[in-house]
């Protein structure tokens, strides 16, 4: 059995959460985290903003070592939907 880690996007929860329950994902843990992402030349507001701050969720999970490979494969899928 391996810890994963994961964050992503909030509005791809649910569907990730529905992976992990396909795959057998023990011991779920979910937790808000702050993504500090540097962006040059934007402006806001008539001020520049070079840091701009964007609310993520990581989850933490255990998963048994033969279902690794494909439960990775189907979270990399629903993290680079557009």
């Amino acid at each position: 059995m391996k810890k994963l880690e994961v964050v992503i996007a909030p509005f791809r929860l649910n569907e990730l959460c529905n992976t992990l329950e396909k795959y057998g994902a023990k011991n779920i843990i979910f937790s808000e985290v702050i993504d500090l992402k540097k962006e040059k030349n934007k402006i806001f507001r008539g001020a520049k903003a070079e840091l701009a701050f964007l609310k993520k969720i990581k989850i933490e999970f255990h998963i048994n070592d033969d279902k690794i490979s494909k439960c990775v494969k189907s979270i990399d899928e629903i993290a680079l939907l557009d």
